[in-house]
């Protein structure tokens, strides 16, 4: 006790001749909160906040500023032998120099170099102070000090070097990929050039047969028009010529009449048999004429118009209307049969003179609309049977384009959540928690694999849909041109409409992919730029604010062995519980690298529960610690899932 006092009162003399010993002023103590097991833990009462919240000091050795009591000062001064008193302060000074040397050393562990010259400046001012046999010894171990300094500024200068290194490789795969996919982008477009061609071609060669289409059109009416101003003529001329005969011929009706009524009462039962057969033959073409006249609104009803109101009915309008074999079968048995009947009336028989005109009319009628209108009508519905099979063809392939942009997203989600993970598997390995260099540089090029075989999977696939479309136009415009080369005007004009219409759905949908093209593009080149700000803003920080120096990997030592992380702080004063919390903190970082969030957080809650019962002296010495496992927590449930 006397030589602790004599040590104060010398220590007190010293230091009102050292007035650059800095001094920690009183730490105040703070309380717990509420739900202190899942928040960050809470400073030691003689922690005092400075610079704002948040912002704690290192815990420094506060002996300096300890006041000597007024016996002790007495005791010094009352110390007459100048050995004594120089063999004091000469302890003391040793004292204080190991003191910094301590201070120097945890600095250096800290990877705080500025902190370690600044006190190693202050620790050469004792050599001069002290005797050549501690001097020598101060000396030697501040040349150690000095290179253990040089020593972690060449690690930090390494890990600087490094970093940039990273970030270097970073923006070379951005700019890789972004002109990989400049490169994508262009083969597209001249893809896209290529099949505009294509249609501008099929829509000219359209136009050429919609022009010659129009041109038979005027032909065929021409024709009809004629035919039917000579039938008119004709029929006036023998209406004229029957009225002239007869009024030559009144003089002898009698005679006339007797002939006829001799006549009648011979042919009677065969002109019976004769008017039953021209009322049959006469009904059987009215039928014929109405069942074709029926279905004219096919013609004059757009595409839609027909799909919505005989979606299921164009099979029996077909069937309705015959075959070209039964309509012409049909047509020669009334040509020979009206062979026939013109034969009996050259024989004399007047009743086949009024009543074949009108069969004849009749069967002038059916044949024109059966050539003319009925293959007008059956043009019409194979057409819109191609166009329904081309609709039901094309919402299944939108089904698939939507399966497949459902898959693309899916994709996406993966790589990003992959490459989150990966960012973070690369934070951890700089500050020693996760796998060895070589396992992630293994799962690295894994991911870019998998990249690789899903963008050569999507270039087959817009291959594909390329040819596809090409096939179709080539069937299309064979389709076109036979139908147009057996159609009439009124179907000329539905199929141009028709084209049209299909035409605009075409561009409608080309100009949908562009712009799914364009913001696939967008979201590529955002995720690039977002894999190098979190590189630069996340990493890059972390990297820098790890405090525990990561252990170096000895020659021959497994690169799958996990290295131990050293705490910034020793298992002395209460070993059990502080040895505890160390073990503890060794299983949150190991959870944490497995990537098990709930196994770290119920770790950390028996982490706070045991820093609650310590003394305040421990708990300045695993605060630090543990406050940067809480930020790595936080960090690591911030990751998806």
């Amino acid at each position: 006790m006397k030589f602790m006092g004599w040590l104060l009162a010398v220590y007190a003399v010293l230091k009102a001749k050292a007035p650059e010993l800095d001094a920690i002023p009183p730490m105040t103590s703070k309380q717990l909160p509420d739900d202190f097991l899942i928040l960050p833990p809470p400073p030691p009462p003689r922690m005092k906040e400075k610079n704002g919240a948040g912002k704690l000091p290192k815990i420094q050795l506060a002996l300096e500023d300890t006041p000597l009591p007024p016996d002790s000062i007495m005791k010094l001064r009352s110390m007459r032998n100048q050995e004594e008193r120089k063999k004091a302060k000469e302890d003391f000074l040793l004292f204080r120099a190991n003191q910094l040397i301590e201070r120097i050393e945890s600095a250096a562990g800290d990877m705080h170099p500025e902190k370690a010259l600044d006190l190693f400046a202050r620790l050469t001012r004792y050599p001069p102070l002290l005797s050549a046999k501690h001097r020598a010894e101060l000396l030697s171990e501040m040349d150690l000090l000095s290179a253990k300094v040089m020593e972690v500024k060449k690690e930090l200068k390494r890990r600087d070097v490094e970093q940039a290194r990273l970030a270097a490789e970073a923006e070379k795969l951005r700019l890789e990929e972004a002109r990989r996919e400049i490169i994508e982008h262009k083969a597209h477009e001249q893809r896209e050039a290529k099949m505009h061609k294509v249609l501008d071609l099929e829509e000219q060669r359209q136009k050429e047969l919609l022009e010659e289409g129009f041109a038979k059109h005027r032909e065929l009416l021409k024709r009809l028009a004629d035919e039917e101003n000579k039938a008119r003529s004709e029929e006036s001329l023998a209406r004229k010529l029957r009225d002239e005969y007869l009024a030559k011929q009144g003089k002898k009706s009698e005679l006339l009449g007797e002939a006829f009524s001799i006549r009648g009462h011979v042919f009677g039962q065969q002109d019976a048999i004769i008017r039953k057969d021209i009322r049959e033959m006469a009904k059987r073409l009215g039928q014929g004429i109405r069942t074709i006249e029926s279905h004219e609104s096919i013609l004059r009803d757009d595409v839609e118009t027909n799909l919505m109101k005989r979606k299921g009915k164009l099979d029996d309008i077909k069937a309705e209307l015959a075959t070209e074999e039964e309509v012409t079968s049909h047509i020669q048995d009334i040509s020979a049969k009206i062979m026939e009947f013109d034969k009996a009336a050259a024989g004399g028989n007047t009743l086949l003179k009024r009543e074949l005109p009108k069969l004849k009319r009749l069967q002038e009628s059916y044949s024109k609309k059966a050539q003319g209108l009925r293959q007008a009508i059956i043009a019409k519905i194979a057409y819109l049977e191609s166009i329904r099979g081309k609709i039901e063809e094309e919402q299944a392939q939108q089904k698939e384009w939507a399966e497949q942009k459902k898959a693309i997203i899916t994709a996406e989600r993966e790589l990003a959540r992959m490459r989150r993970m990966r960012d973070f598997m690369q934070m951890l390995s700089r500050i020693g928690i996760a796998k060895s260099r070589h396992q992630q540089e293994k799962e690295a090029f894994a991911m870019l694999a998998r990249q690789e075989q899903m963008v050569r999977l999507q270039k087959e696939r817009e291959h594909e849909q390329a040819l596809r479309i090409e096939r179709d136009a080539g069937l299309r415009q064979a389709q076109l041109a036979v139908r147009t080369e057996e159609s009439i005007a009124s179907q000329a004009t539905l199929v141009a409409k028709q084209m049209k219409a299909y035409e605009k759905r075409i561009r409608a949908l080309e100009g949908r992919r562009k712009k799914r093209h364009a913001k696939l593009l967008g979201k590529l080149e955002s995720k690039a730029m977002l894999a190098g700000a979190l590189v630069e803003e996340e990493i890059v920080p972390a990297i820098s604010r790890a405090s525990t120096p990561v252990t170096a990997i000895p020659p021959g030592f497994p690169l799958e062995q996990n290295v131990p992380i050293p705490v910034a702080w020793q298992d002395d004063g209460h070993p059990d519980d502080l040895s505890y919390i160390s073990r503890r903190i060794d299983d949150v970082r190991e959870a944490l690298a497995q990537l098990d969030v709930q196994q770290a957080k119920r770790a950390y809650i028996d982490i706070m529960q045991t820093y609650n019962h310590l003394s305040d002296e421990n708990k300045g010495k695993v605060y630090h610690t543990i406050r940067e496992l809480y930020e790595e927590r936080k960090q690591a449930e911030s990751l998806p899932a």
